[in-house]
């Protein structure tokens, strides 16, 4: 890590992911799968605002993955991308806890949580993305976090609609 600012904004992108981490690891019940995501949502908006209000702009290199194809990883830290990142958490929070009360009787209710918190990641990583390989990394993570979200519902299959 080259700076505080990018070791703030990969703990921005990855906290709901952490917390996706464990509830999966951990198969925690609905109601506090919402907990965990919700919190871990929180630790993002919180980092958001302070990085918001710390002021970097511009590119924060946060490390070099394969220096031979130079390949960086890097995050786009404005007013613009904090804005969205600060909007998408804070959503993410009142979705968090909401799935965790409706999925509460649910037997797989922690997992579409956890789904849920990837999904963020990856949006996330996407309004923050500052190159073409992170950008092309989690749009596809949105896209296959969308395709276990929407195939998740089985009762349709089973009602034959």
């Amino acid at each position: 890590m080259s700076d505080p600012a990018s070791l703030w904004t990969t703990l921005l992108v990855l906290a709901p992911s952490l917390a996706a981490m464990v509830i999966v690891l951990g198969r925690q019940p609905a109601r506090r799968a919402g907990l965990w995501s919700a919190a871990a949502s929180s630790v993002s908006v919180i980092v958001a605002l302070g990085l918001l209000f710390r002021g970097p702009r511009g590119p924060v290199v946060s490390w070099t993955w394969a220096p031979e194809l130079w390949v960086e990883l890097t995050w786009r830290l404005d007013t613009a991308t904090l804005a969205l990142a600060i909007l998408i958490a804070g959503i993410g929070v009142l979705v968090q806890q909401y799935a965790g009360v409706y999925f509460a009787s649910s037997l797989d209710g922690g997992r579409i949580i956890a789904l849920l918190a990837a999904f963020e990641t990856a949006m996330l990583g996407l309004v923050l993305a500052d190159n073409l390989f992170l950008l092309y990394v989690f749009w596809e993570l949105t896209g296959v976090c969308s395709f276990f979200l929407i195939s998740s519902d089985r009762s349709k299959g089973e009602a034959g609609l």
